[in-house]
């Protein structure tokens, strides 16, 4: 499985979308959540992320 996010202390840093290359700026425009603590629908997630 690869990983679709990268995290800091449990902090989400950048974005996942294909092609973005947003990251986290404390106060910025955009605001960053971590996927799912549930495999299944974590796994979910990223499947429909490649398809995106």
């Amino acid at each position: 499985m690869r990983l679709c996010f990268i995290l800091d202390a449990n902090m989400v840093l950048y974005c996942c979308a294909f092609n973005c290359k947003e990251k986290y700026v404390k106060g910025g425009p955009y605001t960053f959540h971590g996927f799912s603590k549930g495999e299944t629908r974590r796994k979910e997630w990223c499947r429909l992320l490649r398809n995106y």
